[in-house]
């Protein structure tokens, strides 16, 4: 499992290759989990993908086979451009229907977090870039070093930082997941930002979780 976990980091990382107002809180999005209906209040300053973004965001999604893309933030300001921070909501593909209650998930699959990492951060890095080549036809250069950083009550962390590259531009990525159980269904939050300091991947981290205490199971099964 964290392998599948550790590939939706990698490979949503590119994101930050591509190339305005602050949403209200009030806005939500929806999003369906193996018939478990979800939603989500939008975090101040986060949209969905509009315009040319939904493009991006579909076709990183697509190199991801290891993972189904829920949801997909962008910052509000956001251009193909220059994406800025953002978000996404994950869950891996072999378990989009399998239920797994919280408690299930607190027992079982959290303490995994505390071990280290079962694959190496250069073999998920060369992986990704392999599926963006049969994706798009050209192969990325992806640095991400990954590490698991314990669990808590609500998630089970990850970390990771380095760098992505389009083959035009390079550039430094932080990154912070949440990996929890919500209404039967496994649920990943991955939070990223442009920055090469360590204490930029633990705010992304305590981001993720935050994000992941506003998703709500709404019905289904």
């Amino acid at each position: 499992m964290l392998r599948r976990l550790s590939t939706a980091i990698a490979a949503t990382a590119i994101i930050a290759t591509a190339a305005a107002a602050d949403a209200p809180s009030s806005q939500t999005a929806s999003f369906n989990v193996g018939g478990v209906a979800y939603t989500m209040p939008l975090p101040a300053g986060y949209c969905l993908p509009t315009g040319q973004l939904i493009a991006i965001a579909q076709t990183v999604a697509a190199a991801d086979s290891a993972n189904v893309t829920n949801l997909t933030l962008y910052r509000c300001d956001a251009t193909p451009a220059k994406i800025g921070d953002y978000a996404l909501v994950k869950t891996p593909a072999n378990l989009i229907s399998m239920t797994v209650d919280h408690a299930t998930f607190a027992a079982q699959i959290a303490p995994e977090f505390d071990k280290p990492m079962p694959v190496s951060s250069d073999e998920i890095s060369a992986n990704v870039a392999d599926n963006y080549d049969k994706v798009i036809g050209k192969r990325p250069t992806i640095g991400i070093k990954l590490a698991t950083r314990g669990h808590d009550a609500v998630c089970g962390y990850m970390t990771g930082g380095g760098t992505v590259g389009n083959g035009t531009i390079t550039k430094d990525i932080a990154m912070g997941a949440c990996t929890t159980a919500i209404g039967g269904r496994v649920i990943q939050v991955i939070c990223f930002t442009e920055s090469k300091l360590p204490a930029d991947q633990d705010r992304m981290m305590r981001q993720a979780k935050a994000l992941a205490t506003t998703i709500v199971a709404t019905g289904g099964k």
